[in-house]
This record gives C-alpha cells, structure tokens and sequence, in this order.
C-alpha cells in the first residue's frame, strides 16, 4: 500500500482490489464521437493475482494528486517482465461504448427514432441510468424503418449519430465514465482557461497554431501540461499574442502522456475549434450493402400500415436474434 504522504502522482485504482496499482507510463488519446484509448505501463507487486480477472474491471488513471484523470475499463492486459517480487504489464483501457465492438447484430427496427434506437443499443450492452445522457436540441423524426446488417453494435452506433449529425463525447470522475451524446445546439462543459504563455510555465498553454481544417474550419492545436483538459469541453484562451485568437474554443481532441522517468511528468497535445463553428462530423460510414437476393416472408401484424404505397409486411430469415427476441418486420412496397 501506497504510503499517503509519498503517493505517487500517477496511480491506478482498480475496482475490487485493495491497493493502487503503480503506475510508470501512460499514453491515451480521446477525440470527439470517437471511444478513448489509453495504453498504461504499470507494476503489479502481487504474484498471485490473476491477470485475465482484470478483463473489464472498471479503474481510475490519476494523472495528477488532485484527483485528475479518466476513468474506463480494463480491454487488454500483457504481462512484459516478471521478476522475484513484481510483475510489469501493459493494459489498455477504453470505454464500455468500445464493447460495442464486440457483437455483430443484423435486424430491423421499424417505426423508432434514432435517439430510441441508440438507447435501445446500449442497453442491451449495460449501458444505462448515470452511464450515458442525451443533450438534445432538435426534434428526430421517426423512421419508418432502420436496418442494421453486417455491422458491429458500435459500427451501428457510429453510423447513426454520424447520419443525423450526432457526436459524442465522455466526462471523467473517479465513480465512473459518462457518454455524452449531443447535437450541435447542446451546451457542453467549460474548461479552465488557458493563458498563453511561451516560457515553459507548466499550467500553460506553451505552443498554439492554427491550420484550416477540411471543412475550413480553423484547427488549432497546442502543448500543455494541464491535466483537466478533455475532448469536448469548452476552453477559454487570453494571453495569446494575436488577439483574435483569445477567445472560446472546444476541444476536439486530447493526447494524453505521462511517465515517472527521470522525473513524474505529464503534458497534452490538444486540438481545438472555433466554439461557434459546426462540429466537425466524422465521415459516413457506408452503409452495409446486399449483394444478392434476399430471402423473406410475408407476415400479418397488429398494426396499421405506415402508408398505401407500401402494403406488405415482411421479415427477413437473416433477422432472427435468438430464443425470446422479438420479431421485427418492414413494410414493402409491390413491384
């Protein structure tokens, strides 16, 4: 156990165990509507623990001692050395949206908007309650219908929010991971400000430039060693030698370093936009195609039909979802 006193700076608090994993580097990266990543090198001084029960346990990276860091689950874990007493490893963490990645799913939800539809998505991966929250400002139509078809959950997921302008980001806390979902219009978290500053004072923002991005939209990016910061926030910048440039700026991406070698250190990379600018969206990812026929059946449901120009109910083989699911159907139109 770590003594209170000389608790190092970067640690690892895994659920269920006693004590904090030593931490010695860590690299991470989040970006808005997309699932982080962080790769961590860390001693584990217990010989008996057993490694694979780390899979999917929830932890908390501190990266400073005032209680900074992200907050996710263990993906991966490699043991690299093991000598007499400790063993080192690296594991990557994520957020449980990355499991999402895990199952293929191929069927139909008929008469749901996108907002119901990603609900429904991430509850059946756990992912409800304080997990997640919406910040919407429009209205999302319902769909008469919606496919999914050879694609991962979390390939389904991105092409939703992807196809109504949607993007996503998450906030941090030792309790947990929360997955923002938004649209342009939602009000987003406010950061601390920045104060430009080029004499390596290490709250500062030391470096900043700004490049037109492909939508022209101007990119900033910067170095910092301000461990607050987190994809999607709102920062604030002053001090900055070209006044037009000291103003509010969202976060769109943050790259995250640490290490305790030959001193505990950590610094960012950020990259930003204007905070009036539209989101950037990620590109559409292509919807899945049928290459040949496909096979369904004619079916009689209890339900009115969406409109007189497409008067048959069907339901494909390929949409069965195992024991008790429930059947869904499309209306067709005749040829």
């Amino acid at each position: 156990m770590f003594d209170p006193v000389n608790e190092p700076l970067f640690r690892l608090d895994v659920a269920g165990l006693p004590d904090a994993f030593e931490v010695l580097a860590f690299t991470g990266n989040e970006a808005i509507s997309e699932p982080f990543v962080f790769e961590v090198d860390l001693l584990i001084n217990d010989p008996s623990l057993d490694l694979a029960s780390l899979l999917y346990r929830a932890a908390f990276l501190h990266f400073d001692a005032s209680g900074n860091g992200i907050h996710g689950q263990f993906h991966q874990i490699e043991q690299r050395e093991h000598g007499h007493a400790s063993r080192l490893c690296r594991v990557r963490m994520g957020p449980k949206l990355a499991c999402l990645g895990q199952r293929f799913s191929q069927r139909i939800f008929s008469a749901r908007s996108v907002p119901q539809i990603l609900r429904q998505v991430l509850k059946e991966h756990g992912i409800v309650g304080k997990d997640w929250r919406v910040q919407l400002s429009a209205d999302y139509p319902v769909r008469d219908f919606c496919t999914q078809y050879r694609e991962s959950d979390l390939q389904f997921f991105q092409r939703l929010c992807a196809e109504e302008g949607l993007h996503y980001h998450f906030e941090h806390s030792r309790r947990g991971h929360c997955l923002i979902v938004s649209d342009a219009q939602a009000p987003s978290e406010t950061a601390e400000e920045l104060v430009f500053h080029d004499h390596g004072d290490p709250v500062l923002l030391s470096r900043f430039e700004v490049q037109m991005g492909v939508q022209k939209v101007p990119v900033t990016e910067g170095s910092t060693e301000l461990a607050t910061l987190r994809s999607g926030q709102l920062m604030p910048l002053s001090a900055e030698p070209f006044n037009q440039r000291n103003r509010l700026w969202r976060l769109i991406e943050v790259e995250h370093r640490g290490t305790q070698e030959p001193e505990f250190s950590y610094a960012n990379t950020i990259r930003a936009i204007p905070c009036e600018a539209p989101l950037i969206t990620p590109q559409r990812l292509a919807k899945p195609r049928m290459l040949s026929l496909q096979r369904a059946w004619v079916v009689d449901v209890e339900e009115l039909r969406p409109e007189p120009s497409r008067p048959i109910a069907v339901q494909f083989d390929w949409l069965y979802q195992g024991e008790g699911a429930k059947s869904d159907h499309c209306w067709l139109a005749l040829a």
